[in-house]
């Protein structure tokens, strides 16, 4: 139990094969463990030959390459825009093709699923398509987030046909250059910043 972990421990060590790989930080050990962190945020991932999670459904689309646009790391003030380019081919015609990523903190906690509304592409056999999409997620606190690239079609009810998942993680990382208000502690506060509140009148109260 991860949360039960980042709870009671400042520390943590991780073993491989009855090895230590790492002695530390308790989120970073806790990320190491899932076997998704490995200390740096690339902007660019080549999908064609990773394993996929939905072969049931065949080899209908292909997401072939993803990339974080504009950055030279995946690291990202929680203010400002994720924009990223995936590149897919189609080995059918498929009407309402549309990209969804469930987002994941480090700890292996689901943080929550973010999608395109509209279709992104109409697609045709035999043709490539190049899709660039852009994100913003300010109620993200500071720490290292993945998720799944996953291209699919709905029926309008909210059922999911998903024509490919590639299981690597694409990793990337918030941070927060201008902190307000209360040091966030993440074992207290969680991963989500709720909006601010707002005051809206004070009354002198006679005694």
């Amino acid at each position: 139990n991860m949360n039960t972990i980042r709870q009671l421990c400042d520390r943590v060590i991780v073993l491989d094969h009855g090895h230590v790989v790492f002695d530390g930080d308790v989120e970073e050990g806790i990320a190491r463990y899932s076997g998704v962190y490995h200390g740096k945020f690339p902007v660019h991932y080549d999908l064609n030959d990773s394993e996929r999670q939905f072969q049931s459904y065949g080899n209908r689309i292909r997401i072939t390459e993803f990339d974080f646009l504009g950055k030279d790391s995946a690291q990202y003030d929680r203010y400002e825009t994720l924009r990223f380019g995936v590149k897919f081919s189609s080995n059918e015609d498929i009407q309402g093709t549309k990209f969804g990523f469930v987002i994941v903190a480090m700890s292996g906690e689901i943080i929550g699923l973010t999608q395109t509304m509209e279709t992104v592409a109409n697609v045709e056999k035999g043709k490539s398509y190049y899709s660039e999409l852009e994100l913003n997620l300010p109620e993200l606190a500071e720490d290292e987030y993945y998720f799944f690239a996953d291209i699919f079609s709905d029926d309008g009810i909210g059922g999911h046909c998903s024509y490919d998942h590639p299981n690597q993680p694409i990793v990337f990382r918030m941070i927060d250059k201008n902190p307000k208000g209360l040091k966030w502690q993440m074992r207290y506060h969680g991963h989500t910043r709720l909006r601010a509140m707002e005051p809206i009148d004070l009354k002198i109260l006679e005694s």
